[in-house]
């Protein structure tokens, strides 16, 4: 975890590029509020000082209760990055997971800015990256807030993820085209150019990047040609962090593989 304080942080916020737009989820619903048009410069510079204000102390090896309501804030950084705040039950929640002591009243806080809502959706907290530091619990996920996958995997490429053992936060995969056309995938550099899913209880929970990591970037393609192979590389901490104990199916273009972590979480071969 990091170690900024939240003063040193909230000064690395552009306030009149900060959009300051808030997404609430409870109960199923997620709920979105902007702030009034027209709303000035003074009125998001207060906005930001009342949300360093009520930001303290920073809580060490803590995994957040996810008590329901959540809550998200976006915002732009003077270096123009997009980020969010997550914030449970007097939990803010930075973008590099770093956890602190926030005692907000964002119901207050929403109707003395004047917010509007903007949105309302029945969606699992997974699809909003603000929310996604209260996903996981002490050793596993939270699937109640994952959203559930339909994977239909190449019927003609195969792929075998092997951990790689100098590198323990990486698989080696060995993908192999079986059939008798050429079989096309995609690479990106700065990005992940595969998909991770955690497998429970016959179902697939699509896990979600690291908040800051986005997909839709533009690679290239690799080609394998029918009866070859080729071995590929995923970086796994890098675009999803350290991983909780369970199964995981890695797909990669169609091609899937699997693999597990252990309750030390270390990452073994799939059955």
């Amino acid at each position: 975890m990091g170690c900024a304080s939240s003063g040193s942080f909230f000064d690395t916020i552009d306030a009149s590029r900060s959009s300051f737009v808030i997404a609430g989820y409870e109960e199923g619903l997620v709920t979105v509020w902007s702030l009034p048009k027209g709303s000035d410069q003074a009125a998001k510079e207060s906005l930001l000082k009342a949300l360093s204000r009520k930001t303290g102390a920073e809580i060490r090896n803590r995994v957040t209760d996810a008590a329901e309501p959540f809550y998200a804030v976006y915002l732009t950084t003077k270096e123009g990055k997009d980020i969010n705040l997550g914030w449970e039950k007097d939990v803010m929640a930075f973008p590099d997971g770093t956890l602190r002591k926030a005692s907000i009243n964002f119901p207050a806080l929403l109707k003395d800015y004047g917010y509007e809502v903007t949105g309302e959706y029945e969606r699992r907290p997974a699809a909003y990256a603000g929310f996604y530091w209260f996903l996981k619990k002490e050793k596993g996920w939270r699937t109640e807030y994952l959203e559930a996958a339909s994977v239909e995997a190449a019927m003609d490429v195969t792929l075998e993820l092997i951990p790689d053992e100098k590198h323990p936060d990486r698989l080696n995969g060995l993908m192999k085209n079986l059939g008798t056309e050429d079989f096309v995938y995609s690479i990106y550099d700065d990005q992940p150019d595969f998909d991770l899913y955690l497998k429970e209880n016959g179902v697939s929970y699509r896990i979600p990047p690291l908040p800051g990591v986005v997909k839709g970037s533009i690679g290239h393609g690799g080609l394998l040609p029918a009866g070859k192979e080729t071995e590929r590389t995923y970086d796994i901490s890098a675009f999803f962090g350290n991983l909780p104990p369970g199964d995981y199916l890695l797909t990669d273009s169609g091609a899937a593989g699997t693999f597990s972590v252990n309750t030390e979480g270390v990452m073994e071969r799939g059955c």
